[in-house]
């Protein structure tokens, strides 16, 4: 079980880190410090942002999608003795799920890509991979992350090791 339990850990942070490594999170295209760097027009940053509202609908569907099945895999593993083919099948409804939401932010993804030029890509690229090795993207106020909580209790706050 314990082995069971390293794998879908592992392949849980596999998702997640795919899901990252595009491009910087939030409405990056509205932050001036970017806007600047990469050279973004007045136009292309309407493209994005009405691309955002055509697919925001959607994609906080798929989230919710996602946190459903996290929360009933959750409960799964919580009872005292889980049953094994229960959580897997649930592990995979749950990386269904996730495979759904990261298949719509390529397909925005695409999208973006071909509004922008390659050189404005590339410096896109840039930012990001500063990002991740920074912790934070340049102009962003930091937000205070919860961790998750249990049903009844409240969220704990997390601390910010990059303030």
């Amino acid at each position: 079980m314990k082995r069971f339990m390293v794998g879908l850990f592992f392949l849980l942070l596999a998702a997640e880190t795919l899901a990252s490594q595009s491009l910087p999170a939030g409405k990056w295209w509205r932050l001036e410090p970017v806007i600047r760097e990469v050279g973004l027009r007045n136009d292309q940053i309407d493209q994005i942002e009405n691309l955002y509202r055509l697919n925001a609908r959607a994609m906080i569907d798929l989230k919710a999608a996602v946190e459903k099945e996290q929360v009933d895999l959750g409960t799964l593993m919580d009872s005292d003795s889980p049953d094994k083919e229960k959580v897997l099948a649930q592990a995979d409804r749950l990386e269904s799920a996730r495979a759904r939401m990261a298949r719509a932010m390529v397909a925005m993804l695409v999208d973006i890509r071909k509004m922008i030029t390659r050189e404005q890509w590339q410096k896109l690229q840039g930012i990001r991979a500063r990002r991740e090795e920074a912790g934070r993207l340049p102009g962003a106020v930091p937000r205070q992350r919860l961790k998750p909580s249990r049903p009844g209790q409240e969220p704990l706050p997390e601390s910010n090791p990059n303030p």
